[in-house]
Order: C-alpha cells, then sequence, then structure tokens
C-alpha cells in the first residue's frame, strides 16, 4: 500500500521515480496470508515426490507446502496490484519493471550456499521499450548489474567507464567525488535483454560471507559456462546452518541416520565439511556431485580458476585476497 501511494504522489507531481518494494514472502514463516490468497490452498492435499529420504515428515512437508503457495499468491497478487496501477496511470509504457529473489529455496544445498540451488534465483524483466517479449535470455547475470541497468534505463549510465555519468556521481551537499565516479563491479545488461544467447556474458563470481553473524563461513566463486571454482576460505570449520535450514524435514531425516547418510549427491559428513576447494564441470555435472579439486588432470584448470578468483577478489577489494598470500 506505502509502495502504491508513493507511485501515485510522484505521478501526481510529475516526478520521475524509483520503487525497490520488498516483500517478506515467501520467507518462513508464511502464515498469516490474506483470506483470499489461504483459500485456494487451505483444503489441498498436495502430491510430496518419493525422495530417498524414508524418514521424512510428510504431513509436515505437506502444511508447510499449502502454506508456501498461500505466500507465494499473496506475493504474486501484489505484483500485479503495482502492475494494474502502472497501466491505470499509463506509467507502464516507460517504467522498467524487474522482479528477482535474493537467493535460492531454503533449503540444505540452496540458501546461504554457493551451490547452483543458491545461486539461481528467479529473475523477469519488463522492458517497455523492447519490441520482442516473452524471450529467455541465457546470459549470466549477477545482482551487481542491476544498479547499472537501471542507471542506463535513465540515461545515467556511462557504459564506456562502467559508471555513473560525472554530473550523477555527487556527494551529501552537492560535492563531487575526488576520484570521479565509482566503477561498478556489474554493467547493464539493457542493451541485451531482446537477444537469447548474447555474446560476452558468459562468466559470473559469487560471495557469501555469512547469514547470520554467528554463521561465519566465507566462500567465493568463480563459474562460466564449463566449469565452477568453490573456495571455501574457513573450510577447517564446519559449515553452519540457518535455523530453518537445519529444521527441514529432508536434512533432519539424513541428520538422524549419521554421518555416512546420504544427502543429495554428498554424505552429511560431506556436507557439514568441506574441502578447501570445490572444482566441478558444471557443463557435465550440473548437480555439483564430482569434486575435481584433487584431481591430479584437472590441476591445471585449477590453478587457472584460482587465478580468475584472486583477480576477482583483488578488483573487488575483498579483504580475504590476503589469504592467498598468507595462507
Amino acid at each position: 500500500d506505502h509502495a502504491l501511494d508513493f507511485i501515485r504522489r510522484q505521478h501526481a507531481q510529475q516526478h520521475a521515480f524509483a520503487v525497490s518494494l520488498h516483500f517478506r514472502a515467501p520467507h518462513a514463516a508464511w502464515l498469516p496470508v490474506r483470506p483470499e490468497d489461504w483459500a485456494p490452498f487451505k483444503d489441498l492435499d498436495p502430491e510430496i515426490p518419493k525422495t530417498g529420504y524414508d524418514d521424512i515428515d510428510v504431513p509436515r512437508v505437506k502444511k508447510w507446502t499449502r502454506e508456501y503457495l498461500a505466500a507465494v499468491k499473496s506475493v504474486d497478487r501484489n505484483v500485479g496490484r503495482v502492475l494494474a496501477l502502472l497501466d491505470r496511470l499509463k506509467l507502464a509504457e516507460r517504467t522498467i519493471v524487474i522482479f528477482t529473489s535474493d537467493h535460492g529455496m531454503a533449503f540444505a544445498g540452496g540458501k546461504t550456499t554457493v551451490y547452483e540451488g543458491g545461486l539461481r534465483v528467479p529473475f523477469i524483466v519488463r522492458n517497455p521499450y523492447q519490441k520482442e517479449r516473452g524471450n529467455t535470455n541465457n546470459a549470466m547475470l549477477s545482482f551487481v548489474d542491476i544498479v547499472p541497468t537501471l542507471l542506463d534505463f535513465a540515461g545515467g549510465y556511462d557504459a564506456k567507464n562502467r559508471a555513473a555519468k560525472p554530473e550523477l556521481a555527487m556527494m551529501p551537499g552537492g560535492r563531487g567525488t575526488k576520484k570521479g565516479p565509482y566503477k561498478f563491479h556489474g554493467r547493464s545488461f539493457l542493451p541485451i535483454l531482446a537477444e537469447k544467447n548474447p555474446e560476452g556474458w558468459d562468466r559470473i563470481n559469487a560471495s557469501h560471507t555469512f547469514h547470520e553473524i554467528q554463521m561465519y563461513y566465507p566462500m567465493r566463486v568463480v563459474r562460466d559456462r564449463k566449469y565452477k571454482l568453490i573456495w571455501n576460505i574457513a573450510h577447517p570449520l564446519p559449515y553452519p546452518f540457518a535455523s530453518d535450514l537445519w529444521a527441514a524435514p529432508s536434512w533432519q531425516a539424513q541428520w538422524k541416520k549419521g554421518q555416512s547418510a546420504p544427502y543429495g549427491k554428498m554424505t552429511v559428513r560431506e556436507y557439514i565439511h568441506r574441502p578447501q576447494f570445490e572444482l566441478f564441470d558444471i557443463r557435465a555435472d550440473p548437480n555439483e556431485a564430482v569434486n575435481l579439486a584433487t584431481d591430479a588432470k584437472y590441476a591445471k584448470v585449477l590453478e587457472e580458476y584460482k587465478a580468475k578468483l584472486e583477480k576477482f577478489q583483488q578488483d573487488t577489494q575483498d579483504p580475504w585476497v590476503l589469504k592467498w598470500r598468507y595462507e
């Protein structure tokens, strides 16, 4: 409601605007939601796929599934309210809309990890000036690309220098920056939105340091179309869990069986106690099941991707780049 009121006020005053609208849903706990969002699911008996987790608490999973779907519906309904208002005010024809999420699903192997389940998120963009609609773009994007893209849409992006235009790079009080505009870590994806397989968008980097402050476990990543390298900087420590991930029925079912119980393509022990480096042939092994970091045949690849990772850390002034020198 506040976001809708803000848009109406800006429109009435003929102001350009940017809205960053964040929904807590569908983060657990999923209830309460409005009655119209709960009604389609309150009597639903969802089918739970057969898994290798024999001891999973099926009634609990079904309950959570109903609640999760209701929370998703509440987000969908409210996004629809925003888009409908843009239509009514005739702003949709000149407003870019980006819909995404902050991380992967809240399961072990998803949220708080840098495995594919943690890095891959929904990402939908509506560019009003794009003629082709409904296309799927295979570019590898990162959240650091969002701000440059929004600036580009608004006419304030210097693509050559990957920075804001100088007249926009102002300090509080209207003072210019001493070193000029800050160079973004990302870049604008506006020019390639209508493409399917744009050239030069074949690599991303990722980082994670902690979820809550007591869950310290820094990881750094370089990933392209062929290989993915994860550096578990604090690898001597056991991997820490967010409370909702620890409580997940799929994790609890295997945890109770002991350290050697399978968990996905790993064992419980391997999931908690991780090696310093994890190297995956992501094209041939999308489930990240086989760590090639200790395979002598991939020693050259490992060193190549370590160098790429260190360069990324240098470029982003990552304090943990020091580890390459003293450890």
